[in-house]
């Protein structure tokens, strides 16, 4: 019972636990960077987590403390999950593409959205459903700007059916304030 409250043990406890959080969020962050293509810091950060997570094991594994060590490396690993996922939302960076198929065909709607500052594609549709004339708008927006114009859609045509996106590139488009050329 000694060895299992010991100074050394609460210690060991706590470095695995704030290893393990170290570990998840390089392995959160550098799949977020896979996924966007920015292999060289996915690389870098494999690198430290493999790092973090060898020596992080190797530690527990020697431990003869047991299930002690093992609920600190899985709450760990739990709290690095939350923690790298809050982390790469505050660095994300990028835009997000909203498609929507307004609930009507009310031309104020694309000029309230671009009275907003935001930049908007109008295709003139008939839905499959009932025929009745619509709007597809289409738009890419910051990241940061995404609850905001959620807002305003919401405000416009709370009936509107949405699909967003990631998006990966944008190019020849406008947005306010500037315009996108590659």
């Amino acid at each position: 019972m000694t060895q299992f409250l010991s100074g050394s043990t609460v210690l060991l406890c706590l470095t695995v636990f704030f290893s393990r959080i170290l570990d998840v969020c390089f392995g959160t962050l550098r799949m977020v960077s896979v996924v966007r293509g920015k292999s060289a810091r996915a690389m870098a950060l494999g690198f430290c987590e493999t790092f973090v997570w060898f020596t992080v094991a190797r530690e527990a594994l020697q431990s003869a403390s047991g299930i002690v060590v093992g609920v600190s490396y899985a709450a760990g690993y739990a709290t690095g999950t939350l923690v790298g996922t809050l982390i790469s939302k505050h660095l994300n960076r990028g835009k997000v593409e909203f498609q929507i198929v307004t609930s009507t065909h009310e031309p104020g709607l694309v000029e309230a959205i671009r009275a907003a500052g935001y930049g908007v594609t109008a295709i003139d549709v008939n839905t499959a459903h009932d025929g009745k004339p619509r709007y597809m708008l289409m738009t890419s927006v910051d990241i940061q700007k995404e609850h905001a114009f959620r807002e305003l859609l919401n405000t416009l045509d709370q009936d509107a059916f949405v699909i967003v996106s990631e998006t990966m590139a944008a190019y020849n488009g406008y947005y306010p304030g500037h315009s996108v050329r590659k």
